[in-house]
């Protein structure tokens, strides 16, 4: 087995990882199926286009609301916000921050 060695007040304990792999290598999101990006799939023989103001990448089987944070100006593609810019849930563009000075 494998595990991490630590010391506490110079005695040396080895703690064991047990690391447990519930899901498979795919989220619950991830189709075990071909599905294009910009599409979802609920199941095998359904493609589905996917909504604006989501993102659906390749293998999906729900679409998802961009998220903050990204922006998704076409469903098939998720960016980071730029600096000096905010993205809202949902954003297909990134907006400016503006300052308010006196």
């Amino acid at each position: 087995s494998s595990g991490i060695n630590a010391e506490y007040g110079g005695t040396t304990t080895t703690m064991i990882l047990l690391v447990l792999l519930v899901a498979s290598a795919f989220s619950a999101d991830e189709a075990t199926w071909p599905c294009p990006a910009g599409s979802f799939c609920p199941n095998e023989d359904t493609v589905k286009e996917c909504y604006p103001h989501y993102y659906c990448p390749a293998n999906s089987t729900n679409p998802m609301p961009c998220p903050a944070g990204s922006y998704c100006p076409d469903p098939a593609e998720k960016y980071i916000c730029p600096q000096g810019t905010y993205c809202t849930r949902g954003s297909t563009s990134p907006r400016n921050c503006t300052s308010r000075g006196t």
